[in-house]
């Protein structure tokens, strides 16, 4: 009996992160697709279901001078859009304003960067995921 494969939005704008997210998530059976933006973020929610969502909560995009507020933006609308869990990626995990907006936000999960392989697969397996 074979496993189907998971599908992951990531969200990321640094690409050379990339890797960091899709070495242990193929690992583990999924399928990713990257984007670098909100928008092309929301755009990919209307094409396909996902299993799970990875936001980088500190995404940074022209125009926002705040890329923690741009960050809480996209986590709120996808939000709007439907219930798939939500991992959250940040440096802020434990500083302010990044700790209180996290308690607001209440994503599924929260692991701070820089992170490690198996720090992501504890945060699947904490959501139910792994």
């Amino acid at each position: 009996m074979t496993q189907q494969t998971r599908e992951a939005l990531i969200i990321e704008d640094d690409r050379t992160q990339w890797i960091c997210y899709e070495r242990p998530m193929i690992e583990e059976g999924w399928r990713c697709t990257f984007v670098s933006r909100g928008g092309d973020a929301i755009e990919q929610l209307s094409k396909k279901k996902h299993d799970l969502i990875v936001l980088d909560l500190g995404l940074q995009e022209p125009g926002h001078q705040n890329s923690l507020s741009r960050g809480a933006d996209v986590f709120r609308q996808i939000r709007e859009r439907t219930d798939t869990p939500i991992l959250i990626i940040t440096i802020s995990k434990n500083r302010l304003p990044g700790r209180e907006l996290i308690k607001q936000l209440k994503p599924d999960y929260c692991i701070p960067k820089p992170f490690t392989p198996g720090d992501l697969r504890n945060a699947l397996r904490e959501i139910g995921l792994g």
